[in-house]
């Protein structure tokens, strides 16, 4: 009997069930469908798993995310320390600030350079606590609204 191995190379399998076997422990698996039996490795069906993960993490990160209903809009210039200029005003970062990229993944302030269009909450004190760096799409979003 013939099986045929994912990249297209044929196995004879006259010698019977234990030739499976080996095949078994060398990481492969017997599957059959209606065209027939096929063998698959680990390592494929790993690669299958993965890229479906992927695929459904991709779909949820293009989706906008929920921002606070009283977020403030403006502009921020960074220049790597714990102050930044929000609009024409130079404020302090709270010892605790998060700042947050288009991505929604979060940078550190020391690493944040440029002009960026920003979402921006503070804490009690007046210091800025959390900052989202805001999409084009999130921009046009936050625009519609606050009319």
């Amino acid at each position: 009997m013939i099986w045929r191995v994912e990249s297209g190379a044929c196995i004879d399998f006259s010698g019977g069930f234990g030739d499976h076997l080996c095949l078994a422990d060398k990481g492969f698996r017997l599957r059959r469908n209606g065209s027939g039996p096929v063998l698959i490795s680990r390592f494929t069906a790993l690669f299958a798993a993965l890229a479906a993960c992927l695929l459904s993490s991709v779909a949820l990160a293009q989706s906008l995310r929920q921002l606070p209903d009283d977020v403030v809009v403006t502009t921020m210039v960074a220049q790597g320390g714990a102050a930044v200029i929000l609009g024409e005003k130079k404020v302090m970062l709270s010892p605790a600030a998060q700042v947050r990229n288009a991505n929604n993944m979060i940078v550190m302030p020391s690493n944040l350079y440029g002009s960026h269009v920003v979402g921006v909450k503070t804490d009690f004190q007046g210091m800025v606590n959390r900052i989202w760096i805001l999409s084009p799409q999130e921009q046009a979003a936050l625009a519609k609204r606050k009319k």
